[in-house]
């Protein structure tokens, strides 16, 4: 490794607060402040950030490093996690780098077989998915296009997905800027179109982040009808405007719940409840994470979860339809929430849940159940 790359792996774990930003945000950001980084120095950089975050419980158990520096860098560069993986004298929790409890209760949750596949999956890269814009071009259009420049193939599931062979810089594609694609794993895709969403209705993404999934519900709706999207989370809110704007998206509003509260009060034929989760799906795209969950912030989440279906409920129509939505395996955060719902307000199941378990090659894990207000 030149010694370009391990100043600035040494800088970026100096700057980096794992409790306070994201690692992909983080890294993003550290290469738009340090342009001289070329797409080769990137490359070593991002993949040397993420074994540490992947391995981080692994690399602390074998090679003992109180820090990371020029000498401890070429330590972990040469270590190889496959070897300790097989272990059995380590134990597991610290192999796959979470807190114990937090591994007990998924080993609780999942089945044998989805639980080995989980931890699998939990050190490989998440397949890279796209999706076309239905409102400006077909899939297939838009498949004849990109595979004049990548190797990419159709989903299996999502009628509107892409699967790339490997990560590219997407924002430069002509197709990206025209918001004729969005970047999106095939399960969320999944979500929002469990929603059923339908042209002339009234929609509310309460928890509707950067607008993902609002963007592809209101391409569903084809421009008609409104979709309001809410988040407490104002810069997530900015970054959805941009996208809605370049996806051609007009049927759009911002929900404020302080000012809109009565008058929408029993309005929207259909909400979307993707509820704060501990993001247990998707923790291959975030392994920095992984460390950080422990039982009590997915008590916390649950009851976090409760308060917002509450708020929310007050704002659907009477026949209407509430979609709740994670990012999770976990059952208090799925299934044991949607029970308790059921008994605890006029709603009923309609549909089987949805549900994917994360696994090498496969999409992310997501959960959604639809349910109808009974009156």
């Amino acid at each position: 490794m030149n010694l370009f790359c391990l100043y600035h792996i040494e800088q970026f774990f100096l700057q980096h607060d794992p409790k306070r930003f994201r690692l992909d945000l983080t890294l993003k950001n550290y290469f738009k402040k340090n342009s001289a980084l070329g797409s080769k120095d990137r490359k070593v950089l991002g993949n040397f950030v993420y074994k540490v975050c992947r391995y981080n419980s692994l690399i602390d158990h074998v090679l003992k490093l109180k820090k990371i520096n020029a000498e401890t860098i070429q330590e972990i560069a040469a270590f190889e996690p496959e070897k300790h993986l097989v272990d059995t004298s380590i134990p597991l929790h610290i192999r796959y780098g979470f807190q114990e409890n937090f591994l007990n209760l998924l080993q609780k949750d999942l089945e044998p077989k989805k639980f080995s596949e989980f931890l699998d999956s939990i050190h490989h890269e998440a397949p890279i998915y796209a999706r076309c814009n239905p409102l400006k071009i077909s899939r297939d259009a838009l498949l004849l296009e990109l595979k004049k420049l990548f190797k990419v193939e159709a989903t299996q599931t999502s009628p509107f997905g892409l699967c790339f062979e490997k990560r590219e810089n997407f924002s430069a594609l002509e197709a990206f800027k025209h918001g004729l694609m969005e970047i999106q794993d095939e399960a969320s895709q999944l979500v929002a179109i469990q929603l059923d969403p339908k042209p002339k209705e009234n929609i509310l993404d309460f928890c509707a982040g950067s607008g993902g999934k609002a963007l592809l519900i209101a391409a569903l709706m084809q421009n008609q009808g409104q979709i309001f999207l809410h988040d407490a989370r104002k810069n997530a809110l900015i970054e959805a405007k941009k996208r809605l704007k370049r996806a051609g998206i007009q049927n759009y509003q911002i929900f404020h719940p302080s000012i809109c509260s009565k008058k929408f009060q029993h309005y929207f034929d259909r909400l979307l409840l993707d509820v704060p989760c501990s993001g247990s799906g998707t923790l291959r795209r975030n392994p920095d994470m992984k460390e950080r969950l422990g039982l009590e912030d997915v008590q916390r989440l649950v009851q976090l979860q409760r308060e917002i279906f509450s708020q929310a409920f007050a704002y659907a129509k009477p026949k209407g339809y509430i979609l709740y939505a994670t990012c999770s395996v976990l059952r208090q955060e799925n299934q044991d929430q949607v029970e308790f719902f059921c008994q605890n307000y006029p709603v009923k199941k309609t549909g089987p849940a949805f549900q994917t378990n994360p696994s090498k090659g496969s999409p992310d894990g997501f959960f959604g159940q639809l349910l109808q207000v009974e009156k």
